[in-house]
């Protein structure tokens, strides 16, 4: 569900900040069950990182001289660019935190009962 609604951001070509509450639900798909400490403070820091006015202070850059242009724009899509991360570290943590677990290296959906399998098609 989490890759879902941020790749519904990034790839929708009307996608304004408020979108970006999709965030919410990747927040819960990072901390899964709450049982490790590396999915809260990633998922605690991801919440930090959005609740900043970033995109806005990319804006503000770009009317600054002496800040190149480039830069202020970096800083202006930072939360596209977050996104494309979190992208990756749900990736990367995979479907075993569903259970508790904590990488990537069981095969997709083994995580879930069997009849959620099946119901999934996983």
């Amino acid at each position: 569900m989490g890759l879902t609604a941020l790749l519904g951001v990034l790839l929708s070509p009307v996608s304004w900040i408020h979108h970006f509450l999709a965030v919410v639900v990747v927040i819960g798909a990072i901390l899964a069950d709450g049982r490790s400490r590396r999915r809260i403070a990633i998922a605690a820091g991801t919440a930090a990182f959005f609740a900043l006015t970033i995109p806005w202070w990319g804006r503000s850059l770009l009317s600054q001289p002496d800040v190149p242009a480039l830069a202020a724009r970096v800083v202006e899509d930072g939360f596209g660019i977050a996104a494309v991360v979190l992208v990756v570290i749900l990736a990367w943590l995979g479907p075993r935190g569903v259970r508790g677990g904590s990488g990537g290296s069981s095969p997709p959906g083994s995580a879930l009962p069997a009849a959620d399998r099946r119901a999934t098609g996983i």
